[in-house]
C-alpha cells in the first residue's frame, strides 16, 4: 500500500475536471510494517528510517502495523535489531567520559 503526502505535489494547471501535478521530492510512504521488515532483515535501524516510523506511528493504521512495531521493539530489546541512534548516544558518551 502506498501513501501519497499530497504536501508534496504542485498544482500547475487547473480547468475544470482536468488536473495536472508534478511530484516534488520523494512523497511515497513505507507503511510500518515495510520498515519493520527492513530492520528485521538487515538486523539494523537507521536514523532515518526510525524518524519515518515516528512520522507513520502519528497516523492512522491497521493492526497489522502495530503488531509489526511490537516485533521490532521485542527484536531491538533481545539485541536482534542495532539502533543507529542508539549506538550514536553510546559512542558519543564515550568519547565524552560520562
Amino acid at each position: 500500500m502506498l501513501l501519497l503526502d499530497f504536501q508534496h505535489l504542485l498544482l500547475l494547471d487547473f480547468q475544470p475536471r482536468r488536473y495536472i501535478f508534478i511530484l516534488i521530492g520523494a512523497c511515497v510512504m513505507a507503511n510500518i510494517r515495510e520498515v519493520v521488515q527492513k530492520a528485521l532483515k538487515t538486523g539494523y535501524l537507521s536514523v532515518t528510517e526510525e524518524d519515518k516510523l515516528r512520522q507513520l506511528l502519528t497516523r492512522k493504521y491497521p493492526l497489522e502495523d502495530l503488531n509489526a512495531f511490537m516485533k521490532l521493539q521485542l527484536a531491538v530489546m533481545n539485541g536482534y535489531v542495532k539502533q543507529e541512534s542508539r549506538e550514536m548516544f553510546c559512542s558519543k558518551e564515550l568519547s565524552q567520559g560520562i
